[in-house]
């Protein structure tokens, strides 16, 4: 179909079938032929809400434990879990570019957007807005000042 985009068949593709676990499948474009099973992915106490690929070998998952945890996909072990969420974490999303390459948000109902890196034991950024955020996207090039001078000090 045009318009159409698929993902390559390599890459496995997370499902939510199941309360506490995300379940790894790989599709295959051929119709007869049924999905393969790589695995699952264990949350803890939390539904999975969200995820999002951190890069080919991680995962990104948010859940309604309040908490993000970074997957490795090989070993199925947790690398990191974020904290400091104090309400559902409804989406999550990767940076794939620029300075902040590899950066985590997370959006939650307790109204923050938190900014998470891998490498950090905190956020390394908490935007408040005082109500449920239901999406984010990582729109963020970069978290330092912009090297361009701003309007007002060119006059």
């Amino acid at each position: 179909m045009a318009g159409v985009r698929r993902l390559p068949e390599v890459r496995p593709l997370p499902l939510f079938s199941s309360p506490l676990l995300v379940h790894l499948q790989r599709t295959s474009s051929r119709p007869c032929e049924s999905a393969r099973s790589y695995g699952q992915l264990k949350t803890g106490k939390g539904v999975p809400t969200s995820i999002s690929f951190h890069s080919p070998s991680t995962l990104v998952a948010g859940c309604s434990d309040h908490t993000v945890f970074l997957f490795n996909l090989r070993t199925g072990e947790v690398i990191r879990r974020f904290k400091g969420h104090t309400g559902m974490v409804n989406c999550v999303d990767v940076q794939r570019g620029g300075a902040a390459q590899g950066l985590i948000a997370s959006a939650s109902d307790d109204g923050t957007v938190r900014v998470w890196s891998e490498h950090a034991k905190e956020e390394i950024e908490v935007v408040e807005l005082g109500f449920p955020i239901t999406t984010v996207r990582t729109l963020f090039l970069s978290l330092a000042p912009s090297p361009c001078p701003s309007p007002a000090s060119r006059r």
